[in-house]
């Protein structure tokens, strides 16, 4: 069993299009959870994550994502067996921008794995929900509770096999600030992402605010093309 997760205390229109994206594919359940939580800082959702994590079927396979900027691509079918494939108690997404304040390289892992210029972005965060609470309950006893992504590289850096990056985007792509990737729709609707293969079930534009309501092709503030792109060819019902 697979299930969807996502934190949002509030509304907004990247809200209203990841919930719609997520119903228009088959084999998904998602659940948004704190909506009305007060904001305290990354800790508030780490703590969620712990809670609901707690509180679940401890095999069942938590899909942790980002609530306001990620849109859903795909179907889920093939996700179990591309996640028991690769053999790992997490899989996390990628990115190579680290900034110093919201990141933190897990240099000890990269060693072990060859890989240099990949650190956690977690925006997507996968795994059984007994190693999803053991993750941020290992968290919070160390105190890391600051920012999720330094707490993730020092995880990392403690469970060096436990762990996988999502190298390959094969479960989420990172397109930073809607503009990073080549994405382009066919005309009968096929999405291809950079030189991708086979798109991945999500994509996630980090730090992407919609804050404005639907319709999204208003002339105010229109968002950036890859998004648009995307939405469009996923949620075509709903724009046009």
């Amino acid at each position: 069993m697979v299930r969807i997760v996502s934190f949002a205390n509030k509304n907004s229109a990247g809200l209203i299009n990841f919930v719609d994206s997520v119903s228009v594919f088959r084999g998904w359940e998602l659940d948004v959870i704190g909506r009305g939580a007060e904001w305290q800082g990354w800790h508030t959702r780490m703590k969620s994550y712990k809670d609901y994590a707690a509180t679940s079927d401890p095999d069942t396979i938590l899909v942790f994502l980002d609530a306001f900027d990620v849109l859903c691509l795909r179907d889920s079918d093939g996700f179990v067996d591309l996640f028991l494939q690769k053999d790992k108690k997490y899989i996390i997404g990628y990115e190579k921008v680290c900034a110093p304040t919201t990141c933190k390289r897990p240099s000890l892992w990269q060693e072990a794995h060859g890989i240099h210029d990949r650190s956690p972005n977690g925006g997507c965060v996968i795994g059984r929900a007994r190693d999803i609470f053991y993750l941020w309950e290992w968290c919070f006893d160390r105190g890391l509770t600051k920012d999720d992504q330094v707490a993730l590289s020092h995880f990392m850096n403690h469970h060096i096999q436990d762990v996988g990056l999502d190298t390959g985007n094969e479960f989420v792509y990172n397109d930073f600030g809607a503009i990073t990737a080549r994405i382009d729709v066919s005309s009968d609707g096929v999405i291809s992402i950079d030189d991708l293969e086979q798109i991945p079930f999500f994509i996630h534009f980090p730090a992407l605010m919609l804050t404005r309501s639907i319709p999204l092709f208003s002339n105010h503030a229109l968002p950036p093309r890859n998004y648009r792109v995307i939405a469009d060819a996923v949620l075509t019902d709903r724009l046009n």
